[in-house]
């Protein structure tokens, strides 16, 4: 993973994977990568945000 590439944000209002009910996918773009957290740029319907995730939560987008 490097700055520049789109990846599939796996989003969960719960904070838990586990069950899998309310996991939302959401396009993003890599900002920043460090050790435990991966810096995003996405955009929600309304706004555009800048969210720190970590690397367990995010997929690489195959469609580009």
């Amino acid at each position: 993973m490097k700055p520049g590439d789109r990846v599939i944000w796996l989003y969960s209002r719960k904070r838990s994977f586990v069950v899998g009910c309310g996991v939302q996918q959401i396009p993003g773009e890599i900002i920043r990568v460090c050790k435990r957290r991966i810096r995003l740029r996405v955009k929600l319907p309304d706004t555009e945000k800048l969210v720190n995730v970590s690397p367990e939560n995010v997929l690489f987008n195959e469609d580009d």
